[in-house]
């Protein structure tokens, strides 16, 4: 990743940004970064759990696409349920090993850090499973190495 690494100081500042990219106001595209995307992701498993947190995501992340792109034929293209499926997963087996005393806000710092490369979901899914047309609409497994177990 370039630039610097995303923190927050409170738990208001982590709300405020889920706030933002509820409202869409999470924009210009290129200003939310990989590590944006985790916070929201990390709030949502912290607040509601994987199965609603999935569901929000994936609203969230249409929605963002749809104004970034101007299009829904043009965001549901670009959309991969593969890959928000992966990183909730991945991210719901790590929160869970957290000290769930602390703020949730040092919580998601340590995690953005530790999940701040993009790439590591080619460790567990080959190019071509991850491109795959079917990974556009469903979750497909990962083929080279299992994901952590949930909690």
């Amino acid at each position: 990743m370039t630039g610097p690494d995303l923190r927050f100081d409170s738990d208001a500042e982590l709300d405020a940004l889920v706030r933002a990219f509820e409202r869409g106001e999470a924009a210009p595209a290129a200003a939310f970064t990989h590590q944006a995307h985790l916070a929201v992701a990390l709030a949502y498993l912290e607040r509601y759990g994987l199965q609603a947190a999935t569901s929000r995501m994936r609203q969230g992340l249409l929605a963002f696409l749809r104004r970034a792109l101007g299009d829904d034929a043009a965001a549901q293209v670009r959309y991969r349920e593969t890959i928000t499926v992966f990183w909730l997963r991945l991210l719901a087996a790590a929160l869970a090993g957290t000290d769930a005393r602390r703020p949730l806000h040092e919580r998601v710092n340590a995690l953005l850090v530790r999940y701040r490369d993009a790439t590591v979901i080619r460790r567990y899914y080959s190019e071509a499973r991850l491109y795959a047309p079917e990974a556009r609409d469903r979750f497909l497994e990962p083929d080279l190495r299992p994901l952590p177990p949930l909690p």
